[in-house]
């Protein structure tokens, strides 16, 4: 079983402001371990850095997350219980969460952590897949 996730960098047009989150990789793969029933963690590596060149304070939100597994054949099902981090700290998603925060720097380097629920392995073909959407935003 794979899960392939992909990363996307979206920039917003701020004009002179902002920040912009980049990646190495824009493709992830977790491998399957049959021994714990789930996928390996998954790390994915980013930067943020200020676009005017100075030091800001930011904040980090995880603004989604959605994950599916698919048996060949059968409709897609919610995959509950995908813990995100971020440096080590639990993020919880969702437009109320408070976010991680980054004070007075102008680059960042961040690892998030995606670590997966027990997924039985089951005779048909399984897919599993998901979507994270991660912001950051200079603090007024």
């Amino acid at each position: 079983m794979e899960f392939t996730p992909q990363v996307t960098v979206h920039q917003g047009s701020s004009g002179g402001g902002g920040l912009e989150i980049t990646a190495k990789k824009t493709e992830f793969v977790a491998l399957y371990s049959s021994l714990l029933n789930t996928f390996k963690p998954l790390a994915i590596p980013f930067t943020v850095r200020t676009l005017d060149g100075n030091n800001h304070n930011y904040t980090i939100k995880l603004q989604d997350s959605q994950h599916y597994c698919q048996v060949k054949g059968d409709e897609a099902k919610s995959l509950s219980g995908v813990g995100i981090s971020l440096d080590g700290t639990l993020l919880p998603s969702g437009s109320g969460s408070v976010g991680f925060p980054v004070l007075n720097k102008k680059e960042s380097k961040h690892n998030m952590r995606v670590e997966f629920p027990l997924i039985e392995v089951v005779g048909n073909e399984k897919s599993c897949y998901g979507t994270l959407i991660l912001i950051a935003e200079i603090d007024s």
